[in-house]
This record gives structure tokens, sequence and C-alpha cells, in this order.
């Protein structure tokens, strides 16, 4: 049992004892205690249950505010469910700022998944709400996430105006000071010079020395003033290291340790070592960063934090072989690489486990809907003894009512526990054939790699190597696969429409397929006539080559042609193979994750899947004609306008 778990377990059976509201100031007061992100999702998940139960807005309020906050950096699809959750309640008790913070999180996230668009129109009807709701401070929210944008599109002039007119702002109204701090920590944090960032860092520091001038320890509960001193030394000393002024580097190293030292910041010792094995390495001081990072390697084992192992090991690889000591950094290497890999392994089942999570956060909202309709239930038990004292008549009709009511209720709750078993089996399924179809190129890779080692003839080496490579690709292109049906079905999956060429599309692609068609199979791009199409260019050739992939898959000799052909308002695409065919009866289900072609063949993959998705996001219609052992067409169409 994990010890979230067991967390969870002995917070349950504890507050099982208490009065309903000691419950809640229970529950509430230990989220925000709570610094570890997890611990604080376990009080923050009771807390709402307890809340609904209770029927509290306020500290449901609480808890879904922070939901929202634990999954803004874990889980932006979680985030939004949760914000969704919360913006009516945010309304209805007049908590603006909160609703406005949430926004902002909503439009940073889609900042870093590349929407742009979509970033623009959040951005305006964050401002819209905000006047909506006579709240100024989330106009200055609105223009913060607008002067991140400008940064992410290199804009950078851009966005340090705006921030610098939001912290002027700021400073007219006496805004609280942690509001001003945060302007001037993301002017630090996104300027591309480095006299700009020790400028900021510069003004960061001013404020600080007037907060402790005031007496001040905390700008808010969760940043205290000794913890933000910290963080100012320790960028100092990064920036100094970075224009090679190690004389300043070390001074704010040496207060960085001593406020660490002094405080026990917990965080700092990793950080640490890292801006010690910095200072001696551009100091050319290689012996000395050496046991720098061999602390942050053992350090690294030690608490099995595999990213931060796997930066030591690349950096320790460097030190060695500029102390002359190239078979140890080798062998290094070779480690960093190994653990790499497998840190892009873990990446893979992170993903899967989003998905879950997902899966998870569906069935919360069932459950929650389960309990609510449980409830309605008792009142009208409840009412019931009221009315049990009427005449014979009422009571009859009361509890004829009684039974009407049950049974719509009974349905619902047998309907939604049916959706809940449908949906985990499609999850478990799902999650079976992507364990299958990963096992094959994840063993040949660590096989492989393995007799790598051992093997001294070169031209075998080169041959292992080369199988390694392959599977890596395969597992690339599975991940990249898993990535895109995902986006599909959650419709978060973006066109970047623009006029293209179709000729040259399709004949870039002939290029890149050739290499891979069997010198048995006849490949051809058959003749088309000149013609432009607005759509966007990376997803149509994603279609066309997820259906020439399958036909070569399937095509051991004989032909594969495609091309397009104009009909009416529309482009009518089509790949066609000479291969194995597809079995009538397996034609209406071909287009599902991993078709099963036919017996003793592979499965089809997620390919065709995710050209459905596409051509039906492009707002056209795909289908196929086959006959067994004689061949296939794949057709698709896009509209023109």
């Amino acid at each position: 049992m994990s010890q979230n778990k067991v967390l969870e377990d002995s917070v349950r059976t504890l507050i099982k004892g208490m009065p309903a509201a000691e419950r809640l100031t229970y529950l509430d007061q230990h989220m925000y205690e709570n610094v570890s992100n997890f611990n604080r999702l376990i009080y923050a998940r009771l807390l709402y249950e307890e809340s609904l139960r209770q029927r509290n807005e306020q500290t449901e309020a609480d808890a879904l505010f922070m939901l929202a906050k634990h999954f803004y950096a874990n889980s932006n699809d979680s985030m939004r469910y949760w914000i969704k959750k919360a913006e009516p309640l945010y309304r209805k008790l007049g908590r603006h700022e909160e609703l406005c913070r949430m926004k902002g999180w909503d439009i940073y996230a889609m900042d870093s998944e590349g929407k742009g668009e979509e970033v623009l129109r959040a951005i305006d009807n964050l401002k819209t709400l905000s006047r909506e709701l006579a709240f100024p401070e989330g106009l200055e929210m609105a223009d913060m996430a607008l002067a991140n944008f400008y940064f992410s599109n290199t804009m950078f002039k851009e966005g340090e105006e705006l921030y610098l007119n939001v912290l002027k702002r700021m400073e007219e109204r006496d805004a609280p000071i942690i509001k001003r701090y945060t302007v001037v920590r993301h002017l630090f944090n996104r300027m591309p010079e480095v006299d700009s960032r020790l400028a900021y860092l510069k003004k960061a520091e001013d404020m600080l020395k007037t907060c402790k001038e005031q007496g001040m320890t905390y700008l808010d509960p969760e940043s205290p003033i000794i913890d933000l001193e910290y963080t100012l030394h320790r960028n100092y000393c990064r920036e100094y290291v970075n224009v090679y002024d190690l004389q300043e580097a070390w001074n704010h190293l040496h207060m960085a340790q001593q406020i660490a030292d002094a405080n026990n910041i917990s965080r700092a010792q990793s950080e640490l070592l890292h801006l010690y094995y910095m200072c001696h390495r551009y100091a050319g001081e290689y012996d000395k960063a050496l046991e720098y990072i061999e602390k942050t390697e053992k350090r690294s084992r030690q608490r099995n934090i595999m990213p931060s192992l796997s930066n030591a090991l690349k950096n320790k690889s460097f030190l060695l072989n500029e102390l002359g000591r190239s078979h140890e950094a080798y062998h290094t290497l070779q480690e960093h690489i190994a653990l790499q890999d497998s840190i892009n392994n873990n990446d893979f089942h992170r993903v899967l486990a989003e998905l879950r999570t997902k899966h998870e956060v569906e069935k919360l909202e069932i459950e929650s809907q389960q309990a609510e309709l449980k409830a309605e239930q008792n009142r009208l038990r409840l009412s019931f003894m009221y009315v049990c004292g009427l005449i014979l008549v009422v009571v009859l009709f009361v509890l004829a009512y009684m039974v009407y009511v049950n049974n719509r209720k009974e349905k619902k709750i047998k309907a939604a526990k049916e959706k809940a078993e449908e949906i985990d089996n499609l999850k478990t399924t799902f999650l079976s054939h992507i364990n299958n179809e990963i096992r094959n190129p994840l063993n040949a890779i660590v096989g492989f790699s393995d007799i790598l080692i051992d093997e001294e003839d070169q031209d075998t080496r080169q041959q292992y190597a080369k199988i390694v490579e392959e599977n890596n690709e395969l597992l690339q292109q599975l991940i990249a696969d898993v990535l895109d049906i995902s986006k599909i079905e959650s419709n978060s999956m973006t066109l970047f429409l623009s006029e293209q060429d179709l000729p040259t599309i399709l004949g870039d692609i002939y290029d890149d397929m050739k290499p891979w068609v069997s010198n048995r199979v006849e490949f051809v791009l058959d003749p088309c006539s000149p013609l432009g199409l607005r759509v966007d260019k990376n997803r149509l050739t994603q279609i066309i080559l997820n259906l020439l992939r399958n036909a070569i898959k399937f095509t051991e000799q004989g032909s594969i042609h495609f091309g397009y052909t104009v009909e009416n308002e529309q482009v009518r695409f089509y790949v066609t193979d000479t291969g194995i065919g597809i079995p009538e009866d397996l034609q209406i289900v071909i287009f599902d994750r991993f078709a099963q072609m036919a017996q003793g063949k592979r499965k089809t993959g997620l390919g065709l899947a995710i050209a459905k998705g596409l051509v039906v996001l492009m707002g056209g219609d795909i289908h196929v004609e086959s006959t067994l052992n004689r061949g296939t067409t794949f057709f698709f169409t896009i509209p023109r306008a």
C-alpha cells in the first residue's frame, strides 16, 4: 500500500470520530499547512467530499481552489475540470480574486501548450469577466498573462513594457507587496539579457529590504521573507556565474549557504551543491567541481531522484574527460545514456498515469452525483415521515409519488454505474493494448543495449545499435500516437490552417516513404493536378503517412498508389494497395484502436484511429473499400472552403 493511501485512510479514520464542524476545520487547516503537494491533494479531496456532505459552500470553494492549484502543476485537463466545477460557486460567493487567478492559470497552461489563438481569446474573456465583476485586479492578471504570452513569442520589449505598466498600476493603488514582488519575479525569470535580470534581482532585493525594515517576516502565508532571501542570493549566484564574475558569485553563494543553514531550508542542499559545482567548474577547478558533483550523485541515488542523477552523471562525465580520465568518463556517460532512456520510458508511463487520473476524476464526478442522489432520497423519506399523519388518500398519494421518484433515481444511479463500468472497461482495454504494443520495442532496446556493451566486433555493434535506434523510434512514434489520440478524444487538438500546395506536400511524402517500401512493391504517386488548399499541413501529412504505413505493413508484393482528385467543393484523397485486404466483417471496426486485421497478422495500431479523428476534425469523411486477398483502398475527403 502506498504512503499516500495510508495517509488518506488514517485521516478518514481520524475524522470519523469528530463532530461535523470540527471535521471541516481540521481538514481545511491541514490542507493549507501541508507543504507536500500530494499530502495537500489528499486533504483537499477529503475536504471537498466532506463539504458536499455538509453542504458547506465556503469550505467547498477552499477545496476546489486547492485542487485546481495542485493540478495546475501536474495535469492541465484535470485543472480545467476543477475550474469548471468551481466557477459558478465562486461567482455565487463573490470570491472574485480566486476565480480570476484560476482563469489566469488556465491561460498560462494554454500558453505552455502552444495554443496561441486560444490564449488571446481567453485573455479577452478574463478582461470582460473582470469588468463584469467590477474587479480591477482581474484586469492586471489578464495583462500579466498577456505579457507572459509576449515573452513566449519572443516579443521581449512588449512583454517587459506591459509588466512594468502593471507594476506601476499596482504601486499607484498600493497593492499588497506580494503582488508587486510577483511581477518583478516574472520579469527576472523571463528577461533574456543577464544585465536586465540582474537589474530586476536588485529591485527584488530592495523590496525585501523594505519589508524587513517594516518588521515583516512573511509576504503571505506561503512566502516567508527568509526563504525569498535565500532564493534571491541563489539566483544572484547563478547570474554572476553566467557572466564569469566569480567573486560576486562566491559572495552570494556563501550568503545563501548561511541562510539555508540557519533556517533549515529543506530544498537548499541539492541546489547549493549544484552552485558549488558551477563555481568551481567555471573557475577551472575541476577536481573540486568533481567532489560536489559526486555529492549530488550520491544524494540523488539515495533519494532515487532520477532526473537529477542523470544530469549529475552527464556533468561528471564532462569533468572526468577534462581531467584526462577518459575511460571513467566513457563509462559514466554510458550510465547517463542508459538512465536517460529509462527516464524517457517513465515519462511515457506518466502519460498513461495522467489518462488514469482523468478517468478517476470522471469517476469522482459520478460518485458525487450518486451521493447527491442518495441525499435526495433521504430528504424524501423525512418528508414522508412529516406527512404520515394526513388522511389515507393523501398518504397513498405521497407513497405513490415516492415510489415514482425512487424508481427514477434508481434508474439514474444504474445508468451512471453502467457508464462508469463502460468507461473503466474502455480504459483498461486501451491500457492493455498499449502495454502489449510497447513490450517488443522495450525488450529489444533493453536486450540489445545489454549485449551491445560486451560485443567487441564493430560491425555487430553497429547492427545492434541500429536495432536499438529503430526500436527507440518505434517507441517514440507510439508515444506520439497516444498523445494525439488523447488530444483528439478530449477535443483539445488545434488545427493551424494555411494555404498549401497539394502536389508539393504529396511529393515530399513520396520522397520520405520511398525508402521504406519493399523492392517487391511498386510505389506510385499518381499524377496530381495543381491545387491549393487551406489546410493544416502537418495534420494532412500525418493522415496520409498513417494510411501509407498501413498499406506498406500489409502489402508484401504488388503495388501501392496514392493521390487525390477534385470533386465539386471537396478534395478526395486515396491510398490503394494490393495487399491482404480486409474481411468484410472487419471493415466496420477497422478505424478502432488496435483493430486486428486477420489471423496471424499484426494489429493496425493507432494510426487509422488518429487518421479518422483528424479527418473528422477537418470537416471531412473517411471510408474503406477492400476485397480479401486482392487489396484495399482508403478514401478521405476534405472540404475546399
